[in-house]
């Protein structure tokens, strides 16, 4: 071997270990999203005042949410921020609340129409189920445990599920006369939770036997709304108190903790006055975030230890309202009054 066969030969060596070791270092690194924490992106919507409410991730990466002022299902693309349109059937319907179906479909709440709808993501197609209760407003919504679909009845004071297959809607009622069931979520114990808006208190419903548990929330006022499972097992839910119409806007607005196990309730008081937090989810990350309708805010809290961290919307007098997480970790929201979909960043991405 000539000397200068032997140096060629070291060097391809050294650059092979190099670019072994700038893998390896590769794999171990965390995936950074593409922009900090807290970035807003925004995406008008095309109809003028869709009024859009909730949002929910479905099939192929995609995220779906319902207009309420327009009637229609909307479509939002992550990867370039396109919206499709879909219109509803029943005119002036007023969709309001949608989940993700255990079969890929979408499935929305019919708050004026008083159906549950269901939208095919492959065609647009959509299929409307009546509910039972004349004047029940469906308006929150979501995917049971054994694939039926459960959904609060707001002044009909019953929550409802849905069994795909039929179409059969059965329906139990609350409790305590004038709950207002409002936010609904599938809890990791196997039950359905949902909020009482008027009651003061959050419930859970066991699926098999309809039977219904109530918690009060330790202080008065506060309006429970949205909901939503945390990463250790815990409900976690917003408390729009300063939302009252009997008062002036005070700092009644927390995001609530409820452990299944003991029914125990710890309240974290969000830092804005008057913020009205409204939808909760949790992210990848392990946090969970809300929306502050009042204070035209998306905020973030630390379940391990109840910090909270606010990121203004860029769009004055947005009413933020919905949100939901998609896969990769960042967080997704509408903007009631803005007719806009946003999405914030939460800084890492998913691995997923």
């Amino acid at each position: 071997m000539t000397q200068g066969h032997a140096q060629s030969t070291a060097m391809i060596a050294v650059s092979l270990a190099a670019a072994a070791m700038a893998a390896f270092l590769a794999v171990l690194a965390p995936a950074a999203s593409a922009s900090p924490a807290g970035t807003i992106t925004e995406y008008a919507i095309p109809t003028p005042d869709s009024l859009p409410a909730a949002i929910a991730a479905g099939p192929h990466g995609k995220l779906w949410f319902t207009e309420s002022g327009a009637d229609k299902i909307g479509r939002i693309n992550p990867a370039g921020g396109e919206i499709t349109e879909y219109p509803i059937p029943t005119a002036g319907s007023v969709p309001d609340g949608i989940a993700a179906g255990p079969e890929g479909d979408l499935w929305f709440t019919e708050n004026a129409g008083e159906k549950i709808g269901r939208i095919d993501p492959g065609t647009g197609a959509i299929t409307e189920y009546p509910v039972a209760t004349a004047g029940a407003s469906p308006f929150a919504i979501v995917a049971g445990p054994h694939g039926d679909l459960w959904f609060t009845e707001w002044p009909g004071e019953k929550v409802g599920v849905l069994n795909p297959k039929t179409g059969k809607v059965t329906e139990y009622r609350t409790p305590t006369p004038l709950s207002l069931p409002f936010g609904i979520a599938a809890g990791p114990d196997g039950d359905l939770w949902f909020t009482e808006y008027g009651g003061d208190k959050i419930a859970s419903i066991s699926p098999t036997t309809g039977a219904i548990t109530e918690y009060p929330i330790p202080t008065a006022d506060r309006v429970p709304e949205g909901i939503a499972p945390g990463p250790e097992g815990d409900l976690w839910f917003t408390e729009s108190g300063s939302n009252l119409i009997d008062g002036p806007l005070d700092p009644r607005d927390a995001i609530g903790k409820l452990d299944p196990a003991t029914g125990a309730i710890t309240e974290y008081p969000v830092p804005a006055a008057g913020s009205l937090p409204e939808s909760i989810a949790a992210a990848p990350d392990g946090d969970l975030w809300f929306t502050e309708a009042g204070s035209d805010k998306i905020g973030r809290i630390r379940p391990t230890t109840g910090a909270i961290t606010e990121y203004p919307v860029p769009t004055a007098l947005s009413w933020p309202r919905g949100i939901a997480a998609e896969p990769d970790g960042d967080l997704w929201f509408t903007e009631f009054e803005g007719n806009k979909v946003g999405k914030i960043s939460a800084g890492v991405k998913s691995e997923k």
